[in-house]
């Protein structure tokens, strides 16, 4: 659950973000939230640049199940960052995502299953190749 903007919890969580291309299944069970796809800035030490290579920065979700194929970048050193944030001031969201590092990636492959419910309790399971 991310609790709207003005109330007390969290109103984003921050994705798994390997380096290279991955695959994001977001289901949102009412409302809409944002992902926000973003790369580092040396200016000011902040996330707040663009992520290149053609990738939307910003993303509205609405009510449903939406699979996101994303290529996460680095920028001086650092991986971008993909967040989800209810940008609603009052009205809670329930989502649930599944982030899959796409085949093509060097590394191992997991699965990483993320239910998000009530004051962001996170309870991963992680299915290895």
């Amino acid at each position: 659950m991310l609790v709207g903007q003005l109330k007390i919890g969290k109103s984003h969580v921050e994705l798994p973000n390997s380096k290279g291309k991955n695959i994001y299944v977001i289901t949102v069970k009412s409302g809409t939230v944002r992902l926000n796809h973003i790369s580092y800035n040396p200016d000011g030490h902040t996330w707040s640049t663009p992520p290149g290579n053609g990738e939307k920065q910003h993303i509205d979700i609405s009510e449903g199940t939406h699979t996101f194929h994303i290529f996460v970048g680095e920028q001086y050193g650092k991986n971008n960052k993909i967040q989800l944030v209810n940008p609603s001031l009052f009205e809670n969201v329930e989502v649930t995502y599944l982030v899959e590092a796409a085949k093509s990636n060097k590394d191992a492959v997991y699965f990483f299953l993320f239910l998000l419910i009530f004051q962001m309790n996170i309870y991963p399971l992680v299915l290895p190749e």
